[in-house]
């Protein structure tokens, strides 16, 4: 996610590690957003794609009506660990990523593949859900960490002794009930438009529908700027 991320987001600059506290729409139909450093910058459209609990957290004017705050709040997540696993060399592997039916590892996928040549192998772990839901509050990270290294040894034995570990924790890992209706994105305020989307309002937590979110937002982003849908085969016909 992080790859396709940093894609759409060529070109453009973002700003990193800004922790958004407040929106508010003012007269002119303009959505003012403060951050923690008490700095603010004025958009046209705000669209939210944070984990949708963390909505709640966010000072907004007009605020979220009552209705929509509890059935925000109805919305379930199971928490999730993971380990970043970085090798200084590894015998060459068949599968980029591989699902194990473990009790503590999940998910395996080989990081370093989907990023750019010149990384060290780095293998990404991520637990199970049960394990994460089991772990949360008793364990910290890194505990949890050299409890899944142990057990990533036992799964994969032909993987040498790593160069690094590190350890991180989601409380917001995996939609476990969704939002009631599965719109695919919750307006919060028609205009100016502040959308929030994700997989949240999704049926299914999983990339694609997430992506199927993202493409429903760009949609009410595009009509309600009036830009016309682009029918890339119609183009190729006409050419």
């Amino acid at each position: 996610m992080n790859s396709l991320s940093k894609y759409f987001l060529t070109g453009t600059n973002p700003h990193y590690s800004t922790k958004v506290v407040s929106l508010t729409v003012r007269d002119d139909e303009k959505i003012v957003v403060h951050n923690e450093d008490n700095r603010s910058a004025e958009f046209d459209i705000v669209v939210l794609t944070i984990p949708a609990p963390q909505l709640l957290q966010l000072d907004m004017r007009p605020s979220i009506p009552d209705e929509v705050r509890e059935k925000i709040k109805a919305i379930e997540f199971t928490p999730r660990f993971s380990l970043m696993v970085v090798f200084d060399s590894v015998p060459e592997m068949e599968w980029v990523m591989k699902y194990h039916d473990d009790d503590v590892v999940r998910f395996t996928v080989w990081d370093h593949v989907k990023r750019c040549r010149g990384l060290n192998p780095t293998l990404l772990v991520h637990s199970s859900a049960r394990y994460a839901v089991s772990n949360t509050d008793v364990k910290t990270k890194e505990e949890a960490g050299v409890e899944m290294l142990f057990r990533l040894r036992q799964l994969l034995p032909e993987l040498p002794d790593p160069i690094k570990t590190i350890p991180h924790y989601w409380r917001f890992g995996q939609v476990y009930k969704p939002y009631e209706g599965t719109p695919g994105f919750l307006v919060l305020n028609e205009k100016p438009l502040i959308v929030a989307g994700g997989d949240s309002f999704m049926a299914t937590s999983n990339l694609s529908h997430a992506a199927k979110s993202g493409e429903m937002l760009a949609g009410l982003v595009r009509d309600n700027l009036g830009i016309p849908q682009f029918k890339f085969k119609d183009t190729l016909k006409n050419k």
